[in-house]
């Protein structure tokens, strides 16, 4: 239960977490200077526009279906950052591939497709919004989730390197905060869910020059510590197929 308020505690903060969030590094590894950067945002170049799935595990199309239902549900939700380019922002980016560890450790099941993944990632969060109650909906959780995975500032590879280095701490969008470290030559970022694998970054730098700049990764980042498989069928929120 413990485990359930410290999710429903990040999903009631997000709003106002998301104003104030910034990023916690050393001086060395300060957000680059953005005064003649580009403004392409991220949501740009994810296509959020036109989301679609296919068989390459290695690109963003669940993260970009993900934001994509988000904005469709909730267009004023802090994840419409994303969309607007002259907000400075670094985000860490998990692929198809960390969706597909993460939705088959958290309901149990194979799962082959991205978009079975997908649909296997929103029951999972419909279980746990069931859990939290108080009117929390599976998009919400859904929307704590990607905003675990960005931070303020424009942090390029060079900077999140030097961060890792120094074991720098750094504040996400949600709330929740993920230590930076240098694991075997690779960036590592450690949240706070033990039951499941850190993060690494395995691709720098995507949209390099302009404000919003992403990191891709391969695991996915969660804001607490949660069990994995309290799957429950019955969850699967309104309007999908489960």
């Amino acid at each position: 239960m413990r485990r359930v308020r410290l999710m429903a505690v990040a999903v009631a903060g997000v709003a106002s977490a998301a104003l104030v969030a910034s990023a916690v590094v050393p001086a060395s590894a300060a957000p680059i200077d953005r005064t003649s950067m580009g403004t392409r945002s991220l949501a740009t170049v994810l296509n959020v526009a036109n989301p679609a799935f296919d068989k390459n595990w290695a690109d963003l199309d669940i993260l970009t279906k993900a934001v994509a239902t988000v904005l469709t549900v909730k267009p004023n939700s802090p994840v419409k950052k994303l969309a607007n380019g002259r907000n400075s922002l670094t985000c860490f980016a998990p692929t198809d591939l960390a969706f597909k560890y993460f939705a088959e450790a958290a309901t149990g099941k194979t799962i082959r497709t991205e978009a079975n993944v997908f649909t296997g990632v929103v029951q999972y969060a419909g279980t746990l919004a069931t859990s939290i109650g108080g009117g929390t909906t599976a998009v919400d959780v859904v929307e704590t989730v990607l905003l675990s995975h960005c931070t303020a500032g424009t942090i390029n590879s060079h900077a999140a390197m030097a961060a890792a280095h120094a074991r720098a701490t750094l504040s996400m969008f949600s709330g929740s905060q993920v230590s930076l470290r240098m694991v075997h030559g690779q960036i590592a970022l450690y949240d706070t869910a033990r039951q499941f694998l850190n993060a690494r970054v395995i691709v720098v730098d995507i949209n390099k020059g302009n404000k919003q700049i992403a990191h891709v990764i391969n695991r996915v980042i969660l804001p607490v510590d949660i069990d994995p498989a309290p799957y429950n069928p019955a969850n699967c929120p309104k309007g999908l197929t489960c």
